[in-house]
């Protein structure tokens, strides 16, 4: 793997080759354009170079402040923590990148002992080295860092290393076939950056200081007869820990559903699994000196708490992120998201603020990108939420499930935009295709809600209450699980069960705050049916369901229901 980018305009092409060499010198490994292969678009080759190097060391000049190629690099490098700045012949950075120190490199290469050229060296050994390796004595004495905060990937890198086989198996190259789609499956994940080049990086059996993968997704496939067995393993390169390991079984004569099936499965896994690793590493990081990349992986962590406490704090976080960087999709996305929590379930001050501050925040992260398909899915289910056309919602999240079917959590936000449609089996179906994707999700509690109220929606009653009563369980703070819960016990008749289960939610959030605006006449005069009998009797007189005046409060005061 490379792990130092060079960035320059093509007027300064001798330049460039003196640095790489000069860092080639050093023991470093280094890119640029001039290794571009002839067979693959040279834009996703440099973006993928660019996210997987460590440190990335753009050289200023007139042309390159001309160039938006050299502008790109160097703002992606500047999100991911990797820039290392030098100027050829004295010319200041364009912004933002002024603001970020740049040495002087005018006298280089006749003064190798130049002092900007050793901040160069000091800087790039400094991204470079593993986050557990001393810095050197001699390197460390050359100066402040360039970079303004420690090396943080935007996205980890996982590495997937071919499958090994055994020489006896025979396996025709299907184990080239398998990889390919595992990588391509990964690759729809958008919290990973997925490569598998293997070049200079060790086997992950035993990952060292050389691999420069944050982690290695490496496997096996045996054969009996039509019969195979893949296994694999997720190690981190940092800590050196397994963290994942399944094993999966194919038969020959359904080799491509069988490819398929592995690939979703394994990629909504291993997705699942980083995205957990990363968050408890951001966790440990002391306050003073997150990164912003951590701070956005901090504030995912506070979400899961899925709670008033943790929708605030974490909002609080990504308002911050974006503060920073005002085009982070991923940010803008997910406070959106926070509000959509806030409304749902009640925990609002200012009802008209919340829903202007989700709508706003969604509306900007999709003028950033309406394919990137978590930030895109997460937006058409805050504005589906917001009264926006919920057809339009649906069928934005469509095209995303077509472009990336591994990725569970879209068959949720599916489901409840169905669910609020008025679909309810077709709700049901997608609540079902995330878990069966990601069947240790973090946000199973949500799924499981979503699932009780398309089911109560279609009759079945019981099984409603027994998918609530497991959401409940899992996640004791979620309004919507237990709302759904109180109106389905009252459509059973059950009065009684259906004003304590009640009780329970308003010692959470006023049901009269709840909001789930389904838009199907029949589904919410339903549910507000459901709901009326749960409301508590304030006649004291003949044992009604309650009286009329409170129960027409309670869906009134739902305002969107």
């Amino acid at each position: 793997m490379h792990n130092v980018f060079i960035s320059y305009a093509r007027a300064d092409v001798a330049s460039a080759e003196a640095v790489a060499e000069a860092l080639r010198a050093e023991g470093y490994v280094v890119w640029r354009d001039d290794e571009l292969p002839a067979h693959r678009p040279y834009s996703d080759v440099i973006e993928e170079r660019l996210r997987a190097s460590r440190a990335v060391v753009v050289l200023w000049s007139p042309d390159a402040i001309k160039s938006q190629w050299v502008r790109a690099e160097a703002d992606l490098a500047r999100a991911m923590g990797t820039l290392v700045q030098g100027s050829l012949d004295g010319s200041t950075p364009p912004l933002p990148f002024n603001q970020i120190q740049c040495a002087d490199l005018r006298e280089w290469p006749a003064r190798r002992d130049l002092a900007g050229w050793q901040k160069i060296l000091a800087s790039v050994s400094e991204l470079v080295r593993s986050p557990d390796e001393p810095i050197e004595p001699d390197r460390a004495s050359h100066g402040p860092s360039i970079a303004v905060a420690a090396p943080v990937r935007e996205k980890p890198l996982l590495l997937v290393e071919p499958l090994s086989v055994s020489p006896a198996t025979g396996t025709d190259g299907i184990e080239h076939g398998f990889r390919e789609a595992i990588v391509s499956a990964l690759g729809q994940h958008p919290t990973l950056s997925v490569t598998g080049d293997t070049a200079g990086t060790n086997n992950a059996a035993t990952p060292s200081h050389d691999c420069d993968a944050d982690y290695v997704l490496g496997g096996a496939l045996q054969r009996s007869g039509k019969r195979m067995r893949l296994s694999f393993r997720l190690t981190d390169c940092r800590s050196r820990n397994q963290l994942w390991a399944e094993r999966y079984d194919a038969d020959q004569d359904n080799l491509f559903d069988d490819q398929d099936h592995i690939a979703l499965a394994v990629g909504g896994a291993v997705e699942a699994v980083v995205k957990n690793a990363e968050i408890e590493r951001a966790s440990r990081v002391p306050v003073e000196q997150l990164a912003m990349h951590q701070t956005y992986l901090r504030a995912l962590g506070a979400q899961r708490s899925q709670d008033r406490a943790g929708y605030e704090a974490a909002l609080a976080m990504f308002e911050a992120v974006i503060v920073r960087e005002p085009r982070h999709r991923h940010a803008l996305s997910n406070a959106a998201l926070c509000h959509y929590n806030l409304h749902l379930s009640g925990w609002w001050d200012d009802e008209e603020k919340t829903r202007a501050a989700g709508t706003d925040h969604a509306l900007r992260s999709l003028q950033l990108s309406d394919s990137d398909a978590y930030s895109a899915g997460l937006c058409a289910l805050v504005l589906g939420q917001f009264d926006h056309p919920i057809d339009v919602s649906i069928s934005l999240i469509d095209r995303l499930i077509g472009l990336n079917p591994a990725l569970a959590v879209l068959w949720h936000w599916s489901g409840m935009l169905r669910l609020l449609q008025g679909e309810a089996d077709r709700a049901e179906e997608n609540f079902g295709r995330c878990i069966a994707l990601d069947p240790r999700t973090s946000i199973r509690p949500i799924v499981l809600a979503g699932m009780g109220g398309a089911r109560m929606l279609q009759g079945k009653h019981d099984q409603a209450i027994a998918v609530l009563q497991e959401s409940i369980r899992l996640r004791g703070q979620t309004p919507l699980s237990r709302v759904f819960l109180a109106a389905c016990h009252g459509l059973m008749g059950e009065t009684d069960k259906a004003r304590a289960m009640r009780a329970t939610s308003e010692a959470i959030a006023p049901v009269e705050r709840f909001r789930f605006p389904f838009r199907d006449a029949d589904h919410r005069a339903m549910f507000e049916r459901g709901l009326r009998i749960s409301t508590p009797d304030t006649s004291g007189a003949d044992g009604s369901a309650g009286s009329p005046h409170a129960a027409e409060t309670t869906v009134q005061g739902s305002g969107n229901l």
